[in-house]
């Protein structure tokens, strides 16, 4: 039961230096790491830096007045049901430490904010071994549909952001969205479509914003939506350094089992 939750828990690893992507996916036997789907890298990264073409230039006060649901993590990091190849005992790396999402909706696009215990650092944090963290992701799974069959084991939208801490690349900002119903992940993915994403935030802040554009996304005012949060860390020793994902009283899902890792539940905003 447990593996088979965690089919879909896919991680975006990388949306760094171009509108390229790579998922590490958590597959059924033993959450199997699989990467895929690496694609347009050869973009220019320009206007991709804070300031710049997909920086999200929206005030404090502004956005703040557009989020109006707030999901707060209220589970306990060090007990919360874990993925395989986890560091044990756990570690408490303050920017994998989810404490809240809000959602927000103003015209076309959802505007979601994830917070974090502490600030999303720009150089790689040292690791308890002496080594380094390699990579820094944040990544929300949606079952837009509420409908297993569909999409890849249900998932048919992916949003997250990334940093590799051992390559040149920059903060990674997007969304994987039209994945088909195929059960074969690579494939899946290839003919899925992607779209780098305006945000606010990233490195040197506690938080991220993403703008998703809510007709891309299959989403809708009023609409549930079933989902995966979470972040986590991958260091030069383990592949899940740190992991925490969201879990908050006002998200709990009731449905049936679903091949999403760590599923809770959402209402997209009015507005």
């Amino acid at each position: 039961m447990k593996d088979r939750r965690k089919v879909a828990a896919a991680i975006l690893i990388v949306l760094a230096a171009s509108l390229g992507l790579i998922f590490a996916v958590q597959a059924k036997i033993a959450n199997e790491r699989v990467e895929w789907l690496m694609q347009l890298l050869a973009l220019s990264t320009s206007g991709r830096e804070e300031g710049g073409e997909y920086w999200l230039s929206m005030s404090d006060e502004e956005l703040n007045s557009i989020l109006t649901v707030k999901y707060v993590d209220e589970a306990d990091w060090t007990e919360e049901e874990t993925p395989e190849e986890l560091k044990e005992p756990r570690v408490n790396l303050p920017s994998t430490n989810i404490t809240s999402i809000s959602l927000g909706v103003k015209g076309e696009y959802l505007y979601i904010k994830v917070e974090f215990e502490g600030v999303i650092p720009g150089q790689p944090p040292k690791t308890e071994e002496g080594g380094y963290v390699l990579t820094w992701t944040f990544t929300i799974l949606m079952d837009v549909d509420n409908d297993t069959s569909t999409g890849w084991h249900g998932i048919d939208v992916l949003v997250g952001a990334v940093k590799r801490y051992n390559s040149d690349e920059g903060f990674g900002h997007g969304m994987v969205y039209n994945v088909p119903s195929i059960p074969d992940e690579e494939e899946a993915m290839q003919q899925a479509d992607e779209l780098l994403l305006r945000y606010k935030g990233g490195l040197g802040y506690n938080y991220v914003v993403l703008e998703v554009p809510m007709e891309k996304a299959g989403l809708q005012p009023g609409q549930t939506v079933i989902v995966d949060i979470h972040a986590e860390a991958e260091s030069e020793e383990f592949h899940h350094y740190t992991f925490d994902a969201l879990t908050a009283h006002n998200a709990t899902y009731s449905g049936p089992d679903h091949p999403a890792g760590y599923v809770q539940q959402i209402v997209i905003p009015t507005g």
